[in-house]
């Protein structure tokens, strides 16, 4: 487990990325490590209480990255990765919040180079994504 003895051993520009299993890090002492700046960053998709309570400390550090798991496959839910994924970038460069706890996306663009940069991402098929068809 990465507990604070753990977290403590790391050098303080280490970034710690967990995309595993939640219960191996201890994210009462991440959050401490992080807001002490005894560790540069964390980047994190998986928690041991899924999801993680919007009010957890580690959605108000700014050197935290959370967000939601995403472990499948299939058509039905590679489209819906997609559709979610579009709906999040077409947040953020509208200067709106991002829909879910913990992302912070703050990148703006004009109307017109929204569509643009959404193809960029996404592809040519974008327009289906999204429903715009």
């Amino acid at each position: 487990m990465i507990d604070e003895r753990v977290l403590g051993m790391m050098p303080s520009h280490a970034l710690l990325i967990n995309t595993a299993r939640g219960a191996l890090v201890d994210l009462g002492a991440l959050a401490a490590a992080l807001d002490e700046k005894r560790l540069a960053g964390a980047g994190l998709d998986v928690f041991e209480h899924e999801p993680l309570p919007a009010e957890h400390a580690l959605h108000s550090i700014e050197t935290a990255v959370v967000t939601p798991h995403a472990a499948f496959y299939s058509e039905e839910s590679l489209k819906d990765l997609q559709r979610k994924a579009a709906e999040q970038l077409r947040a953020a460069l509208a200067g709106r919040a991002a829909a879910l706890p913990g992302q912070r996306l703050t990148a703006s663009a004009p109307d017109s180079d929204q569509s643009l940069v959404v193809e960029r991402v996404l592809g040519e098929d974008h327009r289906a994504v999204l429903g715009d068809e």
